[in-house]
C-alpha cells in the first residue's frame, strides 16, 4: 500500500543474515543515512544500466582511455575514429600522465549504439592499455 505522506509503498524482503551484512556495510560505505535509500539508489543505477542494452536509448557517456603516446599513428587513429563518429562528441580532454602514457576523456552525447561502436573501435587500436564507458540513460 502506498503511503499518502511520502507516496512511497514499503515492501519487505527475506535475505540471508550475511546478506544483511553485505547490505548495511555497502549502504555505510556508499555513505547512505538507511537501508531504503541504498536501496532505491541501487534500482536507479540498475534500471540505467538495462537501458544500455537498448541500442537506441539516448544517453550522456564517457569513453576513459590511457595509451601509450608514442605508438605509431595511435593518437591519428583516434582522431580519425572521433571525427567519423555518428555520436556527438561534446567534449575531449587530453592529459599527459608522464613521458610515454596520455590519458583521454569524451564526453558523448547519442545513441547507446553509436558509443558503444566508438568504445569498442577505441579499445582495439594497438598501444591503447586501457578502455572504459559508463553511460546515463536521459530522455
Amino acid at each position: 500500500m502506498t503511503s499518502p505522506q511520502t507516496g512511497m509503498e514499503r515492501i519487505s524482503i527475506s535475505l540471508e543474515p550475511q546478506q544483511v551484512a553485505q547490505l548495511e556495510k555497502l549502504q555505510r560505505e556508499a555513505g547512505f543515512s538507511n537501508r531504503s535509500e541504498f536501496i532505491r539508489s541501487m534500482i536507479e543505477n540498475a534500471a540505467v544500466e538495462q537501458d544500455w542494452t537498448h541500442d537506441h536509448t539516448m544517453v550522456l557517456g564517457t569513453i576513459t582511455m590511457v595509451y601509450d603516446h608514442h605508438r605509431s599513428d595511435l593518437c591519428g587513429r583516434l582522431v580519425e575514429l572521433q571525427h567519423n563518429t555518428r555520436g556527438h562528441i561534446l567534449a575531449s580532454t587530453h592529459v599527459h600522465l608522464n613521458h610515454d602514457t596520455c590519458g583521454e576523456m569524451l564526453l558523448m552525447a547519442g545513441h547507446v549504439v553509436c558509443i558503444r561502436k566508438l568504445f569498442n573501435e577505441i579499445r582495439k587500436l594497438k598501444g591503447m592499455h586501457h578502455a572504459t564507458v559508463s553511460m546515463s540513460a536521459f530522455t
